[in-house]
């Protein structure tokens, strides 16, 4: 199959298991960022700079390599499921998990979606993950989760009113970003194009995001000054570079392997 030279490249850096991890690290980067914008402005207003700007981003290096022009409809239609799926329906579903139960708590649900990862990969893709890759995924979801959920004397935040089940927001929410690489892996399947790939799922998510934005904590409230936008400049370009590494190893990587390894965030924030 076609390797774009820029695929061919970035591939070069090392394996795509390689690769994962290094998107997490690039991205964890971006979180710190955030976090920083967030103190001046609203959640919205960072995901519709950073999504908006990864997309033209994304889009443009499609144009440049000419695999914008030459469009499979069909690779298309699952890119743009791939950010229904996670940046819009997925990150709907654990704003608000977090209004109901907190970061922690919700956080700590959703880390389980590298498992939920795998068991699609097996099952849609085929793949067939070894023990070591079971057992390495184990270890994540496991860390991540004890990294994220809250100690007793600082178990705040969220609803008072929180129930139960309510811990079903963060697991759909998991379920649904579980699902990004393996419709990620079907539109690559249909075209190696992994810039337009990420350019369509990081628009298509942003457009759901926005037309649901009541359903945001807080209503959807678009707020920012200059100081959130400067924040969130200084995030963009590893946000940008996570992004290329991720869906460049989704070319060429197992999602079984490489999902795993890119949820590994929480270590380096």
């Amino acid at each position: 199959m076609y390797s774009p030279p820029m695929v061919e490249w970035i591939s070069s850096w090392g394996s795509p298991e390689f690769l994962a991890l290094a998107t997490s690290f690039s991205y964890s980067i971006t979180l710190i960022t955030v976090r920083r914008a967030m103190t001046t402005g609203s959640p919205l207003m960072s995901i519709i700079v950073l999504n908006s700007l990864v997309s033209i981003v994304g889009l443009t290096t499609a144009l440049m390599l000419g695999t914008l022009a030459s469009t499979n409809m069909r690779a298309l239609g699952w890119f743009a499921l791939t950010g229904v799926a996670g940046h819009g329906t997925g990150s709907l579903i654990f704003f608000s998990a977090i209004e109901r139960l907190g970061v922690n708590r919700a956080t700590a649900v959703h880390s389980s979606a590298p498992l939920w990862g795998v068991v699609f990969a097996v099952i849609i893709l085929g793949e067939q993950p070894g023990v070591y890759v079971l057992m390495g995924t184990l270890g994540i979801v496991g860390g991540v989760f004890l990294l994220s959920w809250p100690e007793r004397k600082r178990a705040g935040g969220g609803s008072p009113n929180w129930s139960r089940k309510d811990y079903l927001l963060p697991l759909f929410s998991s379920l649904c970003y579980a699902m990004v690489p393996v419709f990620a892996k079907l539109g690559l399947a249909e075209q190696q194009a992994p810039y337009l790939g990420f350019g369509v799922a990081f628009g298509s998510g942003l457009l759901l995001m926005l037309a649901a934005r009541r359903m945001t904590p807080g209503g959807g409230v678009i707020r920012g000054n200059a100081q959130t936008v400067k924040a969130l400049l200084v995030g963009l370009p590893f946000n940008i570079i996570a992004a290329f590494l991720m869906w460049t190893a989704f070319v060429a990587g197992m999602v079984s392997s490489v999902l795993p390894l890119s949820r590994m965030t929480p270590l380096w924030v």
